[in-house]
């Protein structure tokens, strides 16, 4: 999804090609993401709050992450871009259908689209109202 960049971008490292995702946790709304660099060099909680959708398939151990994009999502074209997005992820990786309502693109208005596309492993794409990084504690 090479089509938009946000402002202001709230994921600062943009470089999280080849970094591992080894953590993913949901509780009531909110979401984490852990990644680590692959060399040891440090490890990054990606915090999502006010989740909406939240799709993640092929969790595996040892998942590469390619590449992580991140959008605003600050216009109806923007919504139904993501939406699209959205089914697509769900077309690939589910059985049932309706994980994901096209009916409620407008929602979407206001809120943070982040994908996390991989080498290997682990694909994940988030909706949240609240996006942010930083670095774990040893």
């Amino acid at each position: 999804m090479g089509w938009m960049m946000l402002r202001p971008r709230p994921i600062t490292t943009t470089e999280y090609h080849d970094w591992y995702l080894v953590g993913l946790s949901v509780s009531q709304g909110s979401a984490e993401l852990l990644v680590k660099h692959y060399e040891g060099r440090g490890t990054v909680i990606i915090r999502f709050g006010g989740v909406t959708h939240l799709l993640a398939s092929d969790f595996l151990a040892g998942n590469i992450i390619d590449h992580v994009t991140c959008h605003a999502i600050d216009s109806p074209e923007t919504a139904r871009l993501v939406m699209d997005e959205l089914l697509d992820f769900q077309s690939q990786y589910f059985t049932e259908r309706d994980v994901v309502d096209p009916r409620t693109a407008e929602r979407l208005l206001g809120l943070t689209y982040v994908g996390v596309r991989p080498t290997y492993g682990a694909h994940v794409s988030v909706v949240a109202a609240s996006v942010t990084e930083a670095e774990a504690s040893a």
